[in-house]
């Protein structure tokens, strides 16, 4: 087993468990090199802290300069264990940098155009920082540049039709409240937007059709170790801090 994926959180409720990684390994050199634009120092001219977006002190919405800021802390908790990263070729790794050049205002205009929608807040100006993600943890490979983000009958077909049977087999809940949360669950997971590939048998997605008063999707992971669907934040922004919790956490 990878060395980050040597323990099991506890969590497990009513039979489904939650997963997390945990690093160990030799620490690599304390900073990683950012490219041009990205912030290589720990000190924000924000003054942000960890300890701040810990205490979900930070709007959800996550501006450019916090991700900017957040991408080089979160870069560098990845590289410090380059033998646990997935699809990182040894240049990706040498550069020092598991991001991508930031996506153009047209990129992402076009990518909403196709999709109906304008995409939320975090995942809007996370895209202008890094157009996409090598890396997020040991479940989730990467995240997808926003050209390739789509809606799950699309992006995950074969997830969509094993969603339909999942419902048909759990229908017969003799539970009516239990069998209406499954039904619904349901719904949430069928229209929403896979923002990741399918990594160790899991993906990302947001539901686009629960916005909070500042336009961000409830985000969460379907995996089919779980099994299915785990709501587990309000904003794609949530998502990446957490990762970078249990990266910190785990040392």
């Amino acid at each position: 087993l990878s060395r980050r994926r040597w323990q099991l959180l506890p969590g497990i409720s009513l039979g489904l468990y939650r997963i997390r990684g945990h690093p160990r390994a030799a620490d690599l050199p304390a900073r990683a090199t950012a490219p041009s634009g990205i912030l290589s120092d720990r000190r924000s001219p924000q003054k942000w802290s960890l300890r701040r977006l810990w205490r979900g002190k930070v709007d959800i919405r996550m501006t450019v300069e916090e991700w900017r800021f957040f991408l080089t802390e979160f870069n560098q908790e990845l590289l410090k264990y380059p033998a646990d990263l997935h699809n990182c070729p040894a240049a990706v790794v040498a550069s020092g940098w598991l991001g991508f050049p930031p996506a153009s205002e047209e990129q992402i205009s076009a990518t909403e155009i196709r999709l109906g929608k304008r995409l939320p807040p975090s995942l809007r100006n996370f895209y202008a920082v890094s157009n996409g993600w090598r890396d997020v943890s040991s479940f989730i490979w990467d995240i997808l540049p926003v050209e390739k983000v789509d809606w799950l009958p699309v992006h995950q077909p074969n997830l969509f039709t094993e969603q339909k049977f999942i419902d048909l087999d759990l229908a017969g809940a003799t539970d009516e409240e239990e069998r209406e949360s499954i039904l619904k669950n349901s719904l949430y997971v069928n229209r929403s937007l896979v923002i990741t590939d399918w990594g160790d048998a899991c993906c990302w997605l947001l539901d686009p059709e629960r916005q909070n008063a500042d336009g961000e999707w409830t985000a969460g992971r379907w995996a089919s170790w779980n099994p299915g669907m785990d709501w587990i934040t309000d904003s794609f922004a949530e998502l990446m801090r957490s990762e970078l919790k249990d990266e910190k956490e785990s040392l």
